[in-house]
Protein backbone atom coordinates (compact mmCIF):
# COMPACT_ATOMS: atom_id res chain seq x y z
CA UNK A 1 0.00 0.00 0.00
CA UNK A 2 1.00 3.54 -0.57
CA UNK A 3 -0.28 6.89 0.64
CA UNK A 4 -2.19 9.07 -1.83
CA UNK A 5 -1.55 12.79 -1.60
CA UNK A 6 -4.85 14.74 -1.52
CA UNK A 7 -4.81 18.41 -2.49
CA UNK A 8 -6.97 21.17 -3.92
CA UNK A 9 -6.65 23.70 -6.71
CA UNK A 10 -4.82 26.67 -5.21
CA UNK A 11 -4.97 30.21 -6.54
CA UNK A 12 -1.51 31.51 -7.40
CA UNK A 13 -0.95 35.22 -7.87
CA UNK A 14 2.61 34.85 -9.18
CA UNK A 15 4.04 33.55 -12.42
CA UNK A 16 6.51 31.26 -10.62
CA UNK A 17 6.05 27.62 -11.58
CA UNK A 18 8.57 25.00 -10.45
CA UNK A 19 9.88 23.18 -13.47
CA UNK A 20 11.05 19.84 -12.08
CA UNK A 21 9.76 17.27 -14.59
CA UNK A 22 7.71 14.17 -13.83
CA UNK A 23 7.05 11.03 -15.88
CA UNK A 24 3.27 10.76 -16.31
CA UNK A 25 1.89 7.23 -16.22
CA UNK A 26 -1.79 8.10 -16.01
CA UNK A 27 -4.06 11.13 -15.58
CA UNK A 28 -7.84 11.03 -15.31
CA UNK A 29 -10.83 12.66 -13.66
CA UNK A 30 -13.42 10.98 -11.48
CA UNK A 31 -15.86 12.03 -8.74
CA UNK A 32 -14.74 15.67 -8.77
CA UNK A 33 -11.02 14.83 -8.52
CA UNK A 34 -8.07 15.04 -10.89
CA UNK A 35 -6.04 11.87 -10.32
CA UNK A 36 -2.48 11.18 -11.41
CA UNK A 37 0.11 8.45 -11.24
CA UNK A 38 3.62 9.58 -12.12
CA UNK A 39 7.26 8.76 -11.47
CA UNK A 40 9.85 11.07 -9.95
CA UNK A 41 13.46 10.72 -8.90
CA UNK A 42 13.58 10.47 -5.11
CA UNK A 43 16.40 10.12 -2.60
CA UNK A 44 15.56 11.24 0.93
CA UNK A 45 14.07 14.77 1.14
CA UNK A 46 10.35 15.58 1.00
CA UNK A 47 9.15 16.97 -2.34
CA UNK A 48 6.42 19.61 -2.84
CA UNK A 49 3.48 19.43 -5.20
CA UNK A 50 0.60 21.83 -5.89
CA UNK A 51 -2.07 22.23 -8.54
CA UNK A 52 -2.29 25.97 -9.21
CA UNK A 53 -4.13 28.49 -11.32
CA UNK A 54 -3.78 32.21 -11.81
CA UNK A 55 -7.38 33.43 -11.99
CA UNK A 56 -6.32 36.80 -13.40
CA UNK A 57 -4.88 35.06 -16.48
CA UNK A 58 -7.18 32.05 -16.95
CA UNK A 59 -9.41 30.41 -14.33
CA UNK A 60 -9.45 27.19 -16.35
CA UNK A 61 -5.69 26.87 -16.97
CA UNK A 62 -4.08 24.76 -14.23
CA UNK A 63 -0.39 24.06 -13.66
CA UNK A 64 1.18 21.19 -11.77
CA UNK A 65 3.81 22.88 -9.62
CA UNK A 66 6.30 20.17 -8.62
CA UNK A 67 9.59 20.68 -6.80
CA UNK A 68 12.19 18.12 -5.74
CA UNK A 69 13.31 20.61 -3.06
CA UNK A 70 17.00 20.00 -3.86
CA UNK A 71 16.67 16.28 -3.13
CA UNK A 72 19.86 14.60 -4.42
CA UNK A 73 19.64 12.04 -7.25
CA UNK A 74 18.23 8.71 -6.13
CA UNK A 75 15.80 6.16 -7.53
CA UNK A 76 12.56 6.23 -9.50
CA UNK A 77 9.52 6.39 -7.24
CA UNK A 78 5.88 6.00 -8.27
CA UNK A 79 3.65 8.74 -6.82
CA UNK A 80 -0.15 8.90 -6.53
CA UNK A 81 -1.97 12.23 -6.18
CA UNK A 82 -5.59 13.42 -6.25
CA UNK A 83 -6.71 17.05 -6.36
CA UNK A 84 -10.25 18.17 -5.58
CA UNK A 85 -11.65 20.26 -8.43
CA UNK A 86 -14.42 21.82 -6.34
CA UNK A 87 -12.90 25.31 -6.80
CA UNK A 88 -13.59 25.07 -10.55
CA UNK A 89 -17.29 24.29 -10.32
CA UNK A 90 -17.87 26.72 -7.45
CA UNK A 91 -16.60 29.66 -9.53
CA UNK A 92 -19.09 32.25 -10.65
CA UNK A 93 -19.63 31.44 -13.52
CA UNK A 94 -18.35 27.87 -13.25
CA UNK A 95 -15.50 26.72 -15.47
CA UNK A 96 -16.73 24.46 -18.29
CA UNK A 97 -13.46 23.07 -19.63
CA UNK A 98 -10.01 23.08 -18.09
CA UNK A 99 -6.44 22.35 -19.08
CA UNK A 100 -3.72 20.86 -16.89
CA UNK A 101 -0.14 21.81 -17.83
CA UNK A 102 2.57 19.43 -16.63
CA UNK A 103 6.32 19.60 -17.14
CA UNK A 104 7.30 16.08 -18.16
CA UNK A 105 10.56 14.45 -19.14
CA UNK A 106 9.44 15.02 -22.76
CA UNK A 107 8.70 18.73 -22.21
CA UNK A 108 5.56 20.67 -21.28
CA UNK A 109 2.34 18.72 -21.94
CA UNK A 110 -1.27 19.87 -21.85
CA UNK A 111 -4.17 17.64 -20.84
CA UNK A 112 -7.69 18.91 -21.64
CA UNK A 113 -10.79 17.95 -19.66
CA UNK A 114 -14.48 18.86 -19.59
CA UNK A 115 -15.66 19.90 -16.14
CA UNK A 116 -19.04 18.21 -16.68
CA UNK A 117 -17.16 14.91 -16.72
CA UNK A 118 -15.74 15.49 -13.25
CA UNK A 119 -18.69 16.84 -11.26
CA UNK A 120 -19.36 14.63 -8.27
CA UNK A 121 -22.74 12.94 -8.11
CA UNK A 122 -24.83 14.64 -5.43
CA UNK A 123 -26.61 12.32 -3.02
CA UNK A 124 -30.28 12.97 -2.29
Amino acid sequence: MSKIFLGTVEDNQTEEINQNPVKIQSIWVSGGYLNMIFEVEYHSKAHKIRLERNKSISPSDLHLNYSREDDPPGYSKKTYVSFSLSALYKDNPPTKDFTVNINTLDGMRQFNFELSSVLPVESK
